[in-house]
């Protein structure tokens, strides 16, 4: 286990139960569910070791929230807007950073449906100001911030939101996010919303002229996007309209699980006649930052940074998760190379630069 500067502390320490808050018993953090390690060689247990040592883990998607351990109370306990960090097991996971998505579209405090922008920043606030408190966890708001992490046995926090549902029908508004951190968001979640359509609706309309904008948005703030709940045809079509490669950060192979849930195949036919359109010559559109201070996005992760290759895809972490010392469940996985979606290998004739760590 790689050792990392955590000395204890646990969500909202600096208040008092009762007083301050309402006390919910919550899971266990740790052993919750039983390890089943791997047997592994010394060869390979070194490797991973190794691997870990010289290089980056990035989780791209993840909740790193304790939820109760009576589910039955997680209405209340998202009612009150105070999510508790699972520091402890973030000491555990062998990661250098991680892209957080909060609550997402359970952050509930106001409204039954969730998505609202009261909500959202009402969530972020509260989790940044519990990890102001301590040491172990850092805010992630640039490629410096990784490397300032991992030097000293800390993570790095990128917020994160898997839609961009709050913003309504206000393009600034992502300015706001970004400046409170946000370093990636979705386009809709599975429910269509004012940019696009999400993975839900029975018919997919694409992305719509405010999501371009929005797109466009942005890519100029250094806002990631990722397409992980989009409908395919909106998907296709945010691929196409961003100037910098986008996100599909939990999605698997339709060709493998016909559902729409996964990525579209490349076996099966694309949903229009636009979404066809030649790529050619949009490369250069692309622009590539290795500056240290760079604001974090796919280019300046998986790019070459002064000599130190930013391993950003939960690969290290499916590695890690062989290894012999490492408890509780892998973060993600690598896509089959049999696998090639149409979205996938679209991005990678695109922007062939980036590293092949990133798949």
């Amino acid at each position: 286990m790689k050792s990392t500067a955590y000395k204890g502390y646990q969500s909202f320490n600096y208040l008092e139960s009762g007083v301050d808050y309402r006390s919910f018993e919550l899971a266990a953090e740790i052993d919750r569910v039983r390890s089943r390690p791997v047997e592994v060689s010394k060869d390979q247990e070194e490797r991973v070791q190794r691997l870990l040592t010289e290089h980056f883990a990035i989780a791209l998607h993840d909740h790193c929230f304790i939820v109760p351990k009576d589910f039955g109370d997680l209405a209340d306990y998202r009612r009150q807007g105070r999510d508790w960090t699972g520091y402890a097991g973030m000491a555990r996971s062998g990661l250098d950073a991680v892209f957080d998505c909060l609550m997402d579209g359970t952050a509930t405090i106001t409204s039954k449906a969730g998505w609202k922008w009261d909500d959202i920043i009402y969530d972020l606030g509260m989790r940044l100001s519990d990890i102001a408190h301590q040491d172990f966890i850092i805010r992630g708001e640039t490629v410096m911030d990784i490397k300032r992490a991992k030097a000293n046995g800390q993570i790095a926090f990128i917020a994160s939101l898997e839609a961009a549902t709050p913003i309504e029908n206000e393009v600034d508004r992502l300015d706001i996010l970004y400046g409170l951190g946000i370093r990636s968001s979705g386009i809709a979640y599975s429910e269509a919303n004012t940019l696009g359509s999400g993975l839900r609706e029975s018919r997919d309309g694409g992305l719509t002229e405010f999501g371009r904008q929005a797109v466009r948005r942005m890519n100029k703030l250094g806002i990631a996007i990722d397409i992980s709940h989009s409908g395919d045809q909106t998907s296709l079509d945010t691929i196409e309209a961003s100037e910098k490669p986008i996100f599909i950060t939990h999605a698997g192979a339709r060709a493998l699980w016909n559902t729409k849930r996964m990525a579209l195949s490349a076996s099966r036919p694309r949903p229009t006649r636009r979404s066809r359109r030649s790529t050619r010559g949009t490369r250069s559109r692309a622009s590539w930052s290795t500056s240290s201070t760079a604001p974090i996005s796919w280019a300046s992760i998986t790019l070459r940074s002064d000599r130190t290759r930013c391993s950003a895809i939960t690969s290290a972490s499916t590695t890690t998760s062989r290894s012999s010392s490492r408890s509780g469940p892998r973060t993600g996985s690598r896509p089959s190379k049999r696998s090639s979606s149409s979205t996938g290998s679209r991005i990678r004739r695109r922007h062939s630069r980036t590293s092949s760590a990133g798949w």
